[in-house]
């Protein structure tokens, strides 16, 4: 072997180590960035010609001149569908929660116990039914019935608007992602780089955790997207998505849409698929029964309060407004607001001492006066099934959270940086460099005494 020869054997070295000590410092610099994947080195194919070209795909492998960039698609693949699921399981634990908040049981002040001081403000009143401040006691207690129910409706009222108000926001999130990775498309086609691989990965996992996403890489390195059959990138192709409110007397409901062409979007999972779930489901059956309860509570108190009759022997007064047809707009009537002593008490008129029809309104408590059971059994049914679903939201969101933490580990341990294997790499090409030195430097030597000789 001639020495200019081994002079250019030693110069390809030292450029293979020094390329390799400056992927290895850039892994360690990148070890606590998001969605960074290492890179490793291909010292067979080093050439300093190629350091700055695209990258090119070899075997699933992305390579950019003699770096790899180390992946694990399986396991990103199924990643990205656990995001989906927790994003859902996520929103719907915070969701539930609120709305329980909302009813705010077992608080002294929630709804349970402030319909059960207004029955048992019934049965005190039927054992002195001419005791003036116990109907004034019957007043507050159905004031306060009254109120609680518009608070819990207008709090799942404002609790519907603001999800639609949500939904609008994330789906503009949603666009916002489409647009980068188009962008990201783009630039794959015409060379791209393995920081627009990293950024990609980032984004999809984002969009996975907003909507039930379809992905999969063409063959020229780009990623095609869709949900429900529906393709929202392709090449540079893409398509926005818009959220369509509906207002009904105050209560909202979405839909998803793309933005031209008016196509219905089936989205079920991620963020926005829960937060649908939410405005379109759960609030209006929530409400719907906290209204079916409220009427039946006035419709039945005042059928049987119209046919009492008070101290001085009136009688057919509403007890609640006439207009009191949902949780919205129970209320006290006017004519018991400005004078308690309308309040009935007995079933005819000059009995004094009576209280049956005090005691009857207190009874209706244990009578099966909305949907085929008590009341307290109805709204007891209402709570339950609020918390169940509350409960079972958070048990899959903490076991899809440890399921997606196990698949972080296994992606990690193949594409995550690890110090302590760089840092033994870093050492390993330093040597290497230091070796290809000095045998530059053995071989200037040998030159200089050859030329000597001459």
């Amino acid at each position: 072997m001639s020495l200019l020869t081994l002079l250019n054997i030693s110069k390809q070295s030292l450029l293979a180590q020094q390329r390799a000590i400056g992927i290895t410092a850039n892994n360690i610099a990148n070890v606590n960035t998001q969605g960074y994947r290492r890179q490793q080195v291909n010292l067979s194919d080093v050439t300093s010609s190629r350091a700055f070209l695209g990258f090119s795909k070899l075997n699933g492998m992305y390579t950019q001149g003699e770096a790899i960039h180390i992946r694990e698609r399986f396991i990103e693949h199924q990643m990205n569908l656990e995001y989906q699921s927790r994003g859902k399981y996520f929103t719907d634990e915070t969701s539930l929660t609120q709305i329980e908040n909302i009813f705010g049981e077992p608080d002294d002040s929630a709804l349970s116990n402030v319909m059960e001081a207004f029955w048992n403000s019934w049965n005190d009143l039927a054992n002195e039914p001419e005791n003036l401040s116990l109907k004034g006691n019957v007043k507050d207690k159905g004031i306060q019935l009254a109120s609680t129910f518009n608070r819990i409706h207008t709090d799942l009222v404002e609790k519907n608007n603001q999800t639609a108000n949500d939904i609008q926001q994330k789906v503009d999130e949603v666009n916002q992602i489409l647009d980068e990775l188009k962008t990201i498309n783009e630039g794959i086609a015409s060379g791209g780089s393995f920081e627009q691989l990293d950024q990609r990965d980032v984004l999809i996992s984002n969009l996975s955790s907003l909507i039930n996403l379809d992905v999969h890489e063409d063959s020229n390195g780009q990623m095609v997207l869709s949900t429900g059959g529906t393709v929202l990138l392709s090449g540079d192709f893409q398509n926005h998505l818009q959220a369509e409110v509906t207002d009904t007397n105050g209560l909202k409901s979405v839909s998803i849409k793309l933005s031209e062409g008016d196509h219905a979007m089936n989205i079920t999972s991620g963020e926005i698929g829960s937060l649908l779930e939410t405005v379109n489901e759960r609030i209006p059956d929530y409400l719907s029964r906290l209204n079916e309860l409220a009427a039946s509570i006035s419709d039945q108190v005042n059928s049987m309060h119209r046919s009492g009759y008070n101290t001085d022997g009136v009688t057919g007064i509403d007890f609640f407004s006439a207009d009191s047809t949902d949780a919205g707009n129970i209320a006290i009537s006017q004519s018991i607001q400005d004078d308690m002593g309308l309040i009935a008490t007995s079933s005819a008129a000059d009995t004094p001492g009576d209280g049956s029809v005090a005691q009857a309104i207190s009874d209706l408590q244990s009578g099966n006066i909305v949907g085929g059971t008590t009341i307290a059994d109805f709204y007891q049914a209402l709570i339950g099934h609020i918390g169940h679903q509350a409960q079972e939201a958070s048990s899959l969101r903490n076991n899809q959270d440890m399921l997606v933490q196990s698949l972080q580990n296994q992606r990690d341990a193949v594409s995550g940086v690890s110090l302590d294997e760089e840092m033994t790499r870093m050492v390993e090409y330093e040597k290497g460099y230091q070796a290809a030195a000095r045998i530059i430097s053995t071989v200037d030597e040998l030159m200089n005494t050859v030329i000597n000789m001459v």
